[in-house]
C-alpha cells in the first residue's frame, strides 16, 4: 500500500471512530493534513484526536497488541473512548498487511 492509499485509509479510520468523539472534519481534510499538504489545517478538537490516534497507533506497533500496549496507548492521555484500542489493532493489522480492502466495522 502506497504512502496515498495508506494516509486515506488512515484517514477514514480516524474520521470514523472520532466521530464518536465530536471529531467534525471530512476524510480529505484529514487526509491531506496527514500529508502535511500546505495550510491544512483541523479545528483543534479535532487535531487533539488526530494525535492522540497517531499515538496509540504508535504505541501498538512499538508494543504489540498485548497488556503492554494497552497500557503505552493510555499512558498517551487519549481523548478518545475505550473501544479505540479495538480500531487501533484492526488498522494496525491492515496497514501490515499492506493488500486488505475489507472495511473497518463499527462496533456497537
Amino acid at each position: 500500500m502506497n504512502n496515498n492509499n495508506k494516509n486515506l485509509a488512515l484517514a477514514r479510520f480516524i474520521t470514523s471512530f472520532g466521530s464518536m468523539n465530536n471529531y467534525k472534519s471530512s476524510v480529505l481534510q484529514t487526509k491531506r493534513v496527514l500529508d502535511n499538504e500546505v495550510g491544512a489545517k483541523l479545528p483543534k478538537n479535532d487535531t487533539a484526536i488526530l494525535y492522540d490516534a497517531l499515538d496509540g497507533i504508535s504505541a501498538i506497533e512499538d508494543k504489540g497488541f498485548n497488556s503492554n500496549g494497552i497500557i503505552a496507548v493510555f499512558e498517551t492521555h487519549l481523548t478518545l473512548p475505550t473501544i479505540v484500542l479495538v480500531y487501533i489493532s484492526e488498522v494496525t493489522s491492515h496497514i501490515k498487511k499492506k493488500q486488505s480492502t475489507t472495511p473497518i466495522h463499527v462496533i456497537n
